[in-house]
């Protein structure tokens, strides 16, 4: 499957500081925030 390249994400959940809660790889992780939402398609 190809990844859409005209999508727009709208956050529904946003946790800022996900180096610090990364489950095993708390306070050594690379992420810094994590971002679950909808991908919205655009028309052309």
């Amino acid at each position: 499957m190809e990844i859409p390249v005209s999508l727009k994400h709208k956050p529904v959940i946003v946790l800022e500081n996900y180096e610090n809660i990364d489950g095993r790889n708390a306070y050594e992780s690379d992420a810094k925030e994590l971002s679950l939402g909808l991908a919205v398609f655009r028309q052309s």
